[in-house]
């Protein structure tokens, strides 16, 4: 089984009129996150569309769900993502724009590591890992959209020196699927048999 698949989504998924001109530059942050509403992203037809794949665009945030709600990441030109493991959560489903090369990487821990719960700015959970904490397992340059894994240890590199990665992130908190179940769940839309 992979830690990620392409998926075959029928319509637009990002609107056409995104203005990223309007964030502000997190000089502070080599990669920026934030939780935001669906709607200003997404197309009408994609947010129709994610409802018939039964699952609803929801995040956790400021100790409560926020139904339509998406992730969205920002990160910086020619930079990395710490490594890190979500909690909360097996999947999401990404669709990456802006960088014109960057990578997704998974990651197996050694079994002697002891980590702590860190929070993120969006008030999530997360446990931090170092390179020399993990093997690398299975890596991707899909731009998506892609069912991915993310209760395993991940990272994100962004290679573009020119451009930032922008990642807009669709989760469904309410399902708690491991990622076996996910998998399960979005067969019918996976792209290719070959996974």
């Amino acid at each position: 089984m992979h830690n990620f698949y392409e998926l075959d989504v029928p319509c637009r998924l990002l609107r056409d009129d995104v203005d990223i001109s309007t964030y502000p530059e997190f000089k502070d942050y080599h990669w920026a996150v934030w939780n935001d509403r669906s709607d200003r992203y997404m197309t009408a037809e994609a947010i129709e569309f994610i409802k018939t794949m039964g699952i609803q665009d929801q995040v956790w945030f400021n100790n409560g769900m926020q139904p339509n709600h998406v992730t969205v990441f920002r990160g910086n030109k020619d930079t990395f993502m710490d490594i890190h493991c979500d909690r909360g959560s097996s999947w999401c489903i990404n669709y990456i724009w802006g960088s014109s090369r960057s990578e997704m990487l998974w990651w197996q821990p050694n079994d002697d590591v002891e980590l702590t719960a860190e929070m993120c700015s969006v008030g999530s959970e997360y446990m931090k890992y170092d390179a020399d904490q993990c093997t690398l397992i299975e890596k991707t340059a899909c731009q998506g959209p892609m069912l991915v894994r993310i209760d395993t240890p991940h990272n994100v590199i962004n290679h573009d020196a020119d451009n930032y990665r922008w990642c807009l992130s669709i989760r469904d908190l309410s399902s708690k699927w491991t990622w076996e179940e996910a998998v399960e769940h979005f067969k019918p839309w996976f792209k290719s048999d070959a996974y």
